[in-house]
């Protein structure tokens, strides 16, 4: 008896220590050398409700969003290993910050909790992105402090920068990875706003973990770029990764000359593949029609869908032959990734487009002079939910983000080559209709709100200001 009791006991101190080990075997169609694979998860000592919650946000978010991206490819194939570690405990939410490995690549996520609820918190639940300007213009700030070369790529910085956000005992914490203001460098920054600092745009204030009346943060507007930073953009030396960094220079219309009708385009990225009949769909429900953005190496073995598309009224341009970056590329690899695109899409359609999209949105001066030499203005977009990044493929996201920025003349960017953007649109496209949008195709919309389009002229939509 006595042994049973003590069996008993080191049973019970096992499970409380933290470890527990999973066995995956997902559906791994399409997923070269992926087989069954094993998932070390790490959670503290909590309650069974929040236990729960994490693993079946890993085993049914997770581990099924690495399987899509590739991350189980038989190249990276390896045992997943998740740390969970909670950064903010309260009286209703939790912050958690996941760091786990798979092989050589490390994984990051956070998370926040809503216990009297039992759901995640999503990023635009904390804080209320049209108030963001004073907490931007304090994490520049913080960056800057830390980073002083970062500066000249922060004159732009938008809500996006901040979807990562979760709670700590220290205030929100805002992780960034440094390439997007340090181009060529990689790791991740973690910088910390006090509670007290995020002003009116803090939606949990006046919860019981944080004061009902915080206090005002003063705005401290970013300032314009100098002519410097002007330079570090538009010439040839432009490497942002940040996608939206070069649409600031791009002139608005004048409003006198420029009739509006409530319009906006949406256009797809990187495809076609197995979702963008799925978009199409919901396009012809609808009576919509978007652009699409096709990689020329994968024209030809989807000519159906692009032909669907077309006989939708849906627009058809050239990303490029292979998303090579082409500020890299010598004029002669430029032109040719251009023209062999636009050749294989007229193969296919019969007709041809007079925009084409850049991969990643990089431009540079010679680019623009390639594309003003083939006749091709150049499409931008203003409104960028980064559909392809971990953190935010949720639908949800992806539909707020779009929601809270869309107005006349908006050109969104997206990617039909992840199932979270096609069910965002589900949600998406019949309530864009119902606010009174007409969804146009990008050549449509410039033609509306800029009179024509003209080779070589970047084409980024309106912006928020």
């Amino acid at each position: 008896m006595r042994q049973l009791t003590i069996c008993i006991i080191s049973a019970l101190l096992f499970m409380v220590l933290l470890t527990t080990c999973a066995i995956a075997d997902p559906s791994n169609e399409g997923v070269a050398g992926a087989g069954t694979f094993y998932i070390d998860v790490v959670i503290p000592p909590t309650s069974a409700a929040i236990d729960t919650m994490l693993r079946d946000w890993v085993d049914n978010l997770y581990v099924p969003m690495l399987v899509q991206n590739g991350a189980l490819s038989e190249t990276m194939r390896g045992d997943v290993r998740l740390g969970f570690s909670f950064t903010f405990e309260g009286e209703q939410f939790i912050g958690v910050a996941m760091r786990g490995t798979l092989g050589d690549t490390v994984l990051t996520e956070s998370l926040n909790i809503n216990k009297e609820t039992g759901t995640f918190v999503a990023p635009w639940e904390i804080l209320d992105y049209a108030q963001a300007g004073p907490i931007l213009s304090k994490l520049r700030d913080q960056i800057t402090e830390r980073s002083p070369q970062a500066e000249p790529y922060l004159y732009d910085m938008s809500p996006s920068w901040l979807t990562g956000v979760y709670l700590t005992d220290g205030g929100l914490a805002v992780p960034i990875n440094t390439g997007r203001f340090l181009p060529g460098f990689e790791g991740d920054f973690r910088f910390v706003l006090p509670y007290e600092a995020l002003g009116a745009a803090f939606l949990l204030a006046g919860t019981p973990d944080f004061p009902p009346t915080p206090i005002e943060a003063p705005y401290l507007p970013i300032p314009e770029p100098t002519p410097r930073q002007n330079e570090i953009f538009t010439d040839t030396h432009a490497h942002s990764t940040n996608h939206d960094s070069i649409l600031d220079y791009l002139p608005e219309p004048e409003p006198a000359d420029v009739p509006r009708r409530p319009m906006i385009a949406l256009t797809f990225d990187d495809g076609p593949s197995v979702f963008t009949g799925m978009i199409l769909d919901i396009l012809e429900q609808h009576n919509a029609r978007a652009t699409f953005c096709v990689l020329g190496n994968r024209v030809k073995n989807w000519e159906n869908t692009i032909l669907r598309a077309v006989a939708g009224g849906n627009e058809i341009i050239g990303h490029s032959w292979n998303h090579t970056n082409m500020t890299n590329q010598s004029r002669a690899n430029a032109i040719d990734a251009i023209r062999n695109t636009d050749d294989a899409i007229y193969a296919v359609t019969g007709t041809r487009t007079p925009l084409f999209r850049p991969p990643f949105g990089d431009i540079n001066s010679q680019l623009e002079s390639v594309a003003a030499e083939l006749g091709y203005g150049i499409l931008m977009w203003s409104i960028d939910p980064q559909d392809w990044r971990e953190n935010h493929q949720s639908p949800d996201f992806i539909y707020q983000w779009i929601m809270n920025q869309a107005r006349d003349g908006s050109i969104v960017v997206l990617h039909d080559i992840y199932l979270s953007t096609v069910q965002a649109m589900e949600k998406l496209i019949p309530r864009l209709i119902a606010d009174g949008f007409e969804l146009v195709t990008a050549s449509e919309l410039i033609i509306e709100h800029y009179g024509d389009i003209e080779p070589g002229k970047r084409y980024n939509g309106i912006r928020i200001r």
